[in-house]
């Protein structure tokens, strides 16, 4: 921002009616530009102490502070609304990941039960085993100890 547009916006900054992104730009121009910021506050203390003499109210005793109080103020409100976004965004966001975790899992608990056979008739002989089967022989299913030459002695 130039010089002559953060001129040209300190009545409506005053006023309070610059959108957020002229504010930020108008604001971060006022701290950096010594001369802007003095424009500014002789304005301020213009604008504002015309309107409490309008009003007929009691006329402030330093202008300068309530400025800083309120280029303070704006910074915060903005400073605030972007960590609203901020965390928002990071909820949604969340929100959705634990969603799509969810849904893989059951999508992946649904494809295994479709791939797996549901019957012992089904699974042969060997799909619905409590043990190992090695230790028994396929045919007619009698114990059998593997590290000895005997048949189910």
């Amino acid at each position: 921002m130039t010089c002559l547009e953060a001129q040209s916006m300190i009545t409506t900054f005053i006023e309070d009616q610059l959108d957020e992104e002229q504010l930020i730009e108008f604001i971060h121009h006022m701290r950096n530009c010594p001369d802007c910021m003095e424009e500014l506050e002789v304005y301020y203390t213009l604008m504002v102490g015309m309107k409490q003499l309008d009003n007929n109210e009691k006329l402030s005793n330093n202008f300068a502070k309530e400025l800083e109080e309120k280029l303070a103020y704006d910074e915060g409100r903005i400073k605030g609304r972007k960590r609203v976004v901020l965390e928002t965004k990071l909820g949604v966001t969340t929100f959705i990941s634990i969603v799509l975790v969810f849904v893989l899992f059951q999508l992946g608990t649904m494809i295994h039960s479709l791939s797996r056979p549901s019957s012992g008739a089904e699974a042969g002989k060997y799909y619905y085993m409590k043990v190992k089967p090695h230790l028994f022989y396929p045919d007619d299913f009698k114990l059998r100890n593997p590290y000895s030459g005997t048949n189910g002695k």
